[in-house]
């Protein structure tokens, strides 16, 4: 799975809401990539976080 891909972190994502949303599920899930982009996306204009390719995302993964 080619996490990099806005296209696959979009599909992982609304997996995830549908989860959250079911009734057999409390509303919450801890999602690791969810974290990561959040960080990724509150850190854009302070580090050089650059995940547009699979190699850069797993590179930044590990670092992070």
């Amino acid at each position: 799975m080619e996490y990099s891909s806005p296209k696959v972190q979009e599909e992982i994502e609304n997996l995830i809401l549908r989860i959250e949303n079911s009734t057999f599920v409390g509303g919450f899930s801890d999602s690791w990539l969810r974290s990561f982009l959040g960080y990724i996306d509150r850190n854009k204009d302070y580090l050089d976080l650059d995940v547009s390719t699979e190699e850069k995302f797993v590179k930044i993964l590990k670092e992070v």
